[in-house]
């Protein structure tokens, strides 16, 4: 019987996979130009940009509700920073019920009306809320903590985060350019529902500030230039929490 040489056709099987694969190779690197640049390339850049521009436009509006379980109607006074310990000196309170401004004052006296009294507090680190109605001196002997069967109480906070206008409106675009390649360019157009440029929302690298219309029109890459660009759905946020849909677009090249 004769002997088949399985082990020297294996051989022979990867000699030919690996002649196959480096022909590959050899005429995959013939067709690449000098210039060729790799589109993760593009990729990276567009982050590195959209990430240093929500570091420098973006912020949060906190939301928590915070009730009441007194023994009755009347002013309380406490410390609203042991319920809210992030509480800043920026915030509002609305009733939860009837989504009116809350009677309150300091931090905090507050108008309570019933043994279950709730309220929504807003607060930022940025943007000032206007004074609430003052009301008026402490009610003696009120009780909302003490004994057991009363109580206040906070809820987890619902945090909100978008592009704030105060932040656009005083960016800094060096702060930008510090984390950005030397020899690259980047524009950054922020626009309305149409695609408009909306409130003169254009930075480019090497200029200060936000740009009109005209100037972010004027800024083009060069026609050789090869240009990685994205529009992201993104949203601008006031101070109550409220959200404007926008496009952030993004060039680099």
């Amino acid at each position: 019987m004769k002997k088949i040489n399985k082990k020297g056709n294996v051989h022979i099987d990867w000699v030919i996979s690996i002649a196959i694969f480096l022909t590959y190779i050899i005429v995959l690197l013939a067709f690449i130009k000098p210039s060729y640049e790799p589109s993760f390339e593009g990729d990276v850049l567009v982050k590195l940009v959209k990430g240093s521009f929500h570091n420098e436009a973006g912020w949060d509006v906190n939301k928590i509700l915070l009730s009441f379980d007194c023994d009755n109607g009347g002013v309380y006074d406490f410390n609203l920073i042991e319920y809210i310990p992030d509480i800043t000196s920026k915030f509002k309170i609305i009733n939860a019920k009837t989504g009116s401004s809350a009677e309150y004052a300091g931090s905090l006296r507050i108008k309570l009306f019933n043994k279950d009294d709730k309220f929504w507090v807003f607060y930022n680190e940025i943007e000032g809320y206007p004074e609430a109605s003052d009301p008026g001196d402490k009610t003696q002997g009120m009780k909302c903590e003490n004994p057991p069967e009363f109580s206040i109480g906070a809820g987890n906070p619902i945090i909100f985060n978008g592009l704030s206008k105060r932040k656009m409106d005083g960016l800094n675009v060096s702060n930008i350019e510090d984390k950005f390649p030397e020899f690259r360019q980047f524009k950054i157009s922020v626009l309305n529902s149409n695609g408009e440029l909306k409130d003169s929302y254009c930075y480019v690298k090497g200029r200060q500030g936000k740009l009109s219309k005209g100037e972010c029109d004027q800024t083009i890459p060069p026609a050789d230039a090869v240009v990685y660009g994205v529009n992201l759905g993104e949203a601008i946020l006031d101070k109550d929490g409220n959200f404007e849909q926008v496009i952030l677009n993004i060039q680099v090249w």
